[in-house]
């Protein structure tokens, strides 16, 4: 992993923060300040970005590359897309990580500690909040979506081969003791 801080004059970075709909409120100036107080990461292809069960309070934005985030050895989720978040539940308790994240390709992340959270000023506390507090609500609707879809998914194929298994039985292929 490549650490690099120091970010606030990086307009490169202020322009993909604004693509993202939660940021787009912020005016320039703020963003170079959230960017003042954040790290840029970047991981080499397979790196363990978030360890399962470790205890760390930052989240991570996705810059470039892509990660896929498993629990238990199995993967559960890929993400590839500019501003896709991940590490987010860290800065909401006090529970160690849920699942791991590793880099499929390399990988470029920008960090936000919880720590950061605690020095922004009143003002910028409020609107960073929310804008955190939106992005939430947007990944926890498209979670729930998936989940939604793999549940019914999961269901009509129990439905399909408990059918399945009724014909057998009638047919007298399949007997039951």
């Amino acid at each position: 992993m490549r650490e690099s801080l120091y970010l606030e004059d990086n307009d490169q970075l202020v322009e993909i923060l604004k693509q993202i709909p939660a940021f787009k409120p912020f005016k320039d100036e703020n963003l170079k300040n959230m960017l003042r107080l954040t790290k840029l990461r970047t991981f080499s292809t397979s790196e363990t970005i978030i360890e399962e069960g470790a205890y760390e309070k930052s989240m991570y934005l996705l810059i470039s590359g892509g990660v896929t985030i498993s629990k238990n050895n199995k993967i559960i989720l890929n993400l590839k897309r500019t501003g896709d978040i991940f590490g987010e539940m860290s800065l909401l308790g006090e529970e160690p990580r849920s699942a791991t994240v590793s880099a499929v390709s390399e990988t470029s992340c920008l960090v936000i500690d919880a720590e950061y959270l605690d020095s922004i000023d009143d003002e910028g506390k409020n609107s960073f909040h929310a804008a955190i507090y939106h992005m939430f609500a947007e990944i926890l609707a498209y979670r729930l979506r998936v989940t939604t879809e793999k549940y019914t998914n999961a269901n009509q194929e129990i439905e399909r081969l408990k059918n399945e298994l009724e014909l057998l039985k009638r047919s007298g292929i399949v007997k039951i003791i």
